[in-house]
């Protein structure tokens, strides 16, 4: 599994962190399963400086379900959010883009896309699409982001993109392009050029 043999790879890694992955049978989970873990954790002294949920849309509210999509799913970000200011760290998940968003360029893309409930947006502090976009793709090994909301203000709707190391794991930001390059010699990690397409002229469309 190159996943594994990826994070096999990153245990070497000089200065880096622990992280720890506890799976749940989908839609089986709430909060309250998440807690419990992390309370175990707790009493074996660990302290964490961020929290994953993958994702909102795969767990279940710790209230009987109401059968309402947009009230269920909203009230499980909001208990992610309580579980952030709970633990003080950031809590991040992942939902995903409906059919429509799928469609529209990345310029386009904003949070009336995100697919089966839009709770989660009306809750999220932060929130940025990932994805790519080929005109401003110039390596294969990036990831472009665009901030569609922050509840702090500024900033919406900037796009920018990620570099990501395909051996190491590590993401660098569009400031650290020479870093990234330059870890390549210890990654051994691609960096290839993504070839352009060429778009067809007008008058050979017409031919």
């Amino acid at each position: 599994d190159l996943l594994v043999k990826a994070l096999q790879n990153v245990t070497s890694t000089e200065g880096r962190g622990n992280l720890y992955i506890k799976q749940f049978p989908p839609t089986t989970a709430s909060i309250n399963e998440f807690r419990a873990y992390l309370h175990e954790l707790e009493m074996r002294k660990m302290k964490f400086d961020i929290i994953y949920a993958d994702y909102a849309n795969l767990m279940k509210p710790a209230y009987k379900s109401k059968g309402s999509l947009y009230e269920d799913v909203k009230r499980i970000t909001e208990e992610l959010r309580a579980l952030s200011f709970e633990y003080k760290v950031p809590v991040v998940s992942v939902t995903q883009l409906n059919r429509a968003g799928m469609s529209v360029g990345f310029d386009e893309v904003d949070f009336n896309y995100i697919s089966e409930s839009i709770g989660i947006a009306a809750t999220a502090d932060m929130m940025f699409i990932l994805g790519v976009d080929e005109d401003m793709q110039t390596y294969q090994n990036e990831i472009h982001y665009k901030i569609v909301k922050n509840r702090l203000g500024g900033r919406v709707g900037e796009i920018d993109k990620f570099y990501f190391d395909n051996r190491s794991l590590k993401l660098y930001d569009s400031t650290e392009l020479d870093e990234w390059i330059a870890a390549a010699d210890k990654s051994n990690g691609s960096r290839v050029l993504q070839q352009r397409k060429k778009r067809k002229r007008r008058h050979d469309e017409d031919d």
